[in-house]
Parts: structure tokens; C-alpha cells; sequence
């Protein structure tokens, strides 16, 4: 809530809102199943359950936040991305995860 509410004030530069987003980003790779943990894909292990269903709320909320904002549309792809991923292999829906990736626009130069 607190990066939404971050995100949305009025006066904040684009600068800020791409750095807040890093930081996210480099968090967000800190915690179990993310790429500084050996690179290895996440299993399905009794202790990961917690941290796979954060890492989940997590990736939703930044997709969401990043939405619409062209200054860090890579970064939302890359959300994107990895939340379809965990949606077609823990939670089994493929349809979902093709939806989600259907509705990703990058824009090029």
C-alpha cells in the first residue's frame, strides 16, 4: 500500500518512481525463489508455500502499480512476465497466464 500511495502523489518525478521500482525489483529478487538464489527454479517444498504466495502478492501489486506508466514499462513487463510464469506452473492455469501475457503492450523507439 505503501508504494501505491508512493507512486501516486501528485508531485513525484519519474526519476523517483523508476528508482522506488528498482529497489522493489532488487527485493523482490532477494527473497526465496528469486534470480540471487542460485538462479534454480522454485519448488513446491512445505517451507517455500509462504514465501511463493508472498512473492505472488508481491508481483501483483507491482504489476498493478506499474500499470499505464511508460518511464518503467520494462519493468512491468518483467513482472508480467514472471507472475504468468508462476501462474501457469503452481497454480496450473495456462489460460490465465496467456491472458496475462495477451494484455502486455511494450512500447519500442
Amino acid at each position: 500500500n505503501k508504494l501505491e500511495f508512493l507512486m501516486k502523489r501528485r508531485g513525484q518525478m519519474k526519476q523517483v518512481q523508476s528508482g522506488m521500482i528498482a529497489e522493489c525489483a532488487k527485493a523482490l529478487d532477494e527473497l526465496p525463489g528469486g534470480k540471487k538464489q542460485g538462479q534454480r527454479e522454485e519448488t513446491d517444498n512445505a517451507g517455500d508455500v509462504p514465501s511463493s504466495e508472498a512473492r505472488t502478492q508481491i508481483l501483483t501489486q507491482l504489476v498493478h502499480v506499474t500499470e499505464g506508466k511508460i518511464h518503467v514499462e520494462l519493468e512491468h513487463a518483467r513482472f508480467s512476465v514472471e507472475l504468468a510464469h508462476i501462474v501457469e506452473t503452481q497454480q496450473g492455469s495456462k489460460r490465465e497466464a496467456a491472458n496475462m501475457l495477451n494484455e502486455l503492450q511494450v512500447e519500442t523507439i
